[in-house]
C-alpha cells in the first residue's frame, strides 16, 4: 500500500469517527432538554430571587436617604429655633437697660451733655436692636391681643371695650416671636 492510500484510508477512518461523534452528541442533545428546562427554571427563580432582593435594597436606600434628608431639615430646623431662642433671650436681658434710658430720657436732666449723651447712646442701642430684627409692638388705639398685650388694668373709658387705651412698659417682637408682651391698660 501507498502512502496515498494510507492517507485516505487514515482520512475516511477520521471521518467516520467525526460521524460517530456527531451522532453521539446529537444524542446527548437530544437527552438534555428535560434536564436544560430544569436549569432555565432554577436560573429564573434565582433571577426572581435576586430581583427581589435588589428591590428590597433599593427600597431600604430610598427610605434612609428620605430619613437623611428628613433629619438635615430638622437639624436645619432646630439650629435655627435654637438661634431665635438665644438672641431672644439676649434681647430680653437688653429690654430693661433700654427702658431704663427711656425713663432717663423722660425725668429730664439739667445738665444738657449729659442728656444728650444718653439719648445718643439710647438711639444707637435701639438702632443695633432694630438692625437685629426688634421691633416695638405697637399697642394704644390697637384692640386688645392677649398674644401681644398683658392687661395690667381695666378702665372706665369713652374708648370701645377691649381697646388699649394706655401702655404701661412697651412691648417688643424679635422675627415674629414675643420677647415682651406690652402692660397695658384696657377701656373696659
Amino acid at each position: 500500500m501507498s502512502s496515498k492510500d494510507e492517507e485516505m484510508k487514515e482520512q475516511e477512518n477520521n471521518k467516520s469517527q467525526d460521524v460517530e461523534k456527531e451522532k453521539d452528541e446529537t444524542i446527548e442533545c437530544e437527552l438534555q432538554p428535560a434536564e436544560m428546562q430544569e436549569k432555565i427554571e432554577r436560573l429564573e427563580e434565582q433571577v426572581d430571587s435576586l430581583e427581589e432582593e435588589n428591590q428590597k435594597y433599593l427600597n431600604k436606600l430610598k427610605r434612609s436617604q428620605a430619613d437623611f434628608a428628613n433629619y438635615r431639615r430638622r437639624t436645619r430646623e432646630e439650629k435655627a429655633d435654637l438661634a431665635i431662642k438665644y438672641k431672644v433671650e439676649i434681647i430680653e436681658q437688653i429690654l430693661p437697660v433700654l427702658d431704663n434710658f427711656e425713663r432717663a430720657l423722660a425725668s429730664g436732666c439739667d445738665d444738657d451733655g449729659f442728656s444728650q449723651g444718653v439719648e445718643m447712646i439710647y438711639r444707637q442701642l435701639w438702632t443695633v436692636l432694630k438692625q437685629e430684627g426688634v421691633k416695638e409692638i405697637t399697642a394704644v388705639g390697637e384692640e386688645f391681643d392677649h398674644k401681644y398685650h398683658e392687661a395690667v388694668e381695666k378702665v372706665e373709658s369713652e374708648e370701645e371695650e377691649g381697646t388699649v387705651i394706655e401702655e404701661v412698659q412697651k412691648g417688643y417682637l424679635y422675627e415674629d416671636v414675643v420677647v415682651r408682651p406690652a402692660m397695658v391698660k384696657v377701656a373696659g
